[in-house]
């Protein structure tokens, strides 16, 4: 189905990436309040409709901040926060197949990149929660790049849940407080996020520094 060159696989999956990139480039990010208004006359259908959409915007690589935000202006921060979960976790599946599948054998053949796709392998779990955690890139293409890794599906869905749910339900109840910016649920939100962020970024530093020396790889 593929081509048998790895090269030509990875080829392929960044002209996918790159693709989705320059029509977000052209087309731009929506705002939430606008994606709101599109859902809000949905009924019935809205749920629906915003899982179905939040995994394809992701894969386009759309933020998943602007997603949540949207939906819960619409749902509320809690049924907002789980649609928008519900579709990032498809949006992850996805990529990661597609990563898997034009792109593993690649990285797996280039001792640096290998090195790299090793640590997040040995972290499993904890390696992908705290890559979700911290905003380093969109959700989507980080997701793609999990796919080139050897970790297992398991630990990679496990990991895309337990570090993704905290900050979309943040992202779900700043859109939901976002009419009111001078609320007490509005800052306690902005607060949560850059808690977040900084909890997120100094588990990654505590566990680099307890990195062991072995898992240097050395190229001639």
């Amino acid at each position: 189905m593929f081509p048998r060159s790895p090269a030509v696989r990875l080829t392929l999956l960044v002209v996918l990436v790159s693709s989705f990139a320059a029509a977000v480039a052209v087309f731009g990010v929506p705002e939430p309040a606008a994606l709101a208004a599109e859902v809000s006359g949905l009924g019935a259908a809205g749920p629906v409709v915003v899982v179905a959409a939040s995994a394809f915007l992701l894969l386009a690589l759309v933020p998943r901040s602007v997603l949540a935000a949207g939906a819960g202006l619409v749902f509320g921060p809690l049924a907002g926060g789980i649609y928008v979960l519900a579709g990032a976790t498809l949006a992850a599946l996805a990529a990661f197949a597609a990563g898997r599948a034009l792109g593993r054998d690649f990285v797996a053949s280039r001792a640096r990149l290998a090195a790299v796709g090793g640590w997040l392998t040995r972290r499993g779990m904890v390696g992908v929660a705290l890559l979700r955690i911290l905003p380093v890139a969109p959700f989507g293409l980080v997701s793609y790049g999990f796919g080139t890794t050897g970790i297992r599906v398991g630990s990679y869905l496990a990991g895309t849940a337990a570090g993704a749910a905290p900050s979309t339900f943040v992202y779900a109840s700043l859109g939901d407080s976002a009419l009111s910016p001078g609320s007490p649920g509005f800052l306690v939100s902005v607060a949560a996020a850059a808690l977040l962020a900084a909890g997120g970024a100094a588990a990654a530093a505590m566990l680099r520094r307890r990195e062991p020396r072995t898992d240097t790889v050395r190229v001639p």
